[in-house]
């Protein structure tokens, strides 16, 4: 079981995540499945990346989201192996932004998974490409 009290980043580098008019959108390019987060479950990936502790993210005075929302969906990252402890070092304290942030936040924190695309996004040779070089170059093992 995961401890809610460490820091977290994402499980490898085959995940990457991008954000569209403050969604987020989670692409693991090793299974080919994309996961779509809604607003409420985007603001906590951004403190989750930033080194805040799920603890602390689920704790925010104000928050309308409950700690078992947000524990619910904390477990959902490490369930689909998204997200993974980060080293020992002491988690991030939660940033003003963020907490401004968690406090608008109406909805239960949401993670969609697609798996549609998976055939074309595995079989789609630039995700293996070597960064420094680039595409045609495969990345050494």
């Amino acid at each position: 079981m995961s401890d809610f009290n460490r820091r977290y980043r994402l499980a490898s580098q085959d995940i990457v995540c991008e954000e569209f008019d403050g969604e987020m959108v989670i692409l693991n390019l090793a299974s080919g499945h994309y996961f779509a987060l809604n607003k409420s479950a985007s603001v906590l990936l951004s403190g989750l990346l930033q080194g805040v502790a799920p603890e602390t993210l689920s704790s925010v005075d104000g928050s309308k989201l409950s700690t078992e929302e947000v524990n619910d969906f904390f477990r959902e990252l490490v369930a689909h192996e998204l997200v993974t402890e980060d080293d020992p070092r002491a988690p991030e304290p939660l940033d003003s932004a963020i907490r401004d942030a968690l406090t608008m936040l109406h909805e239960k924190p949401t993670l969609e998974t697609h798996a549609d695309l998976a055939d074309l996004i595995i079989a789609d040779p630039i995700h293996d490409s070597d960064e420094a070089s680039g595409w045609p170059v495969r990345k050494t093992a």
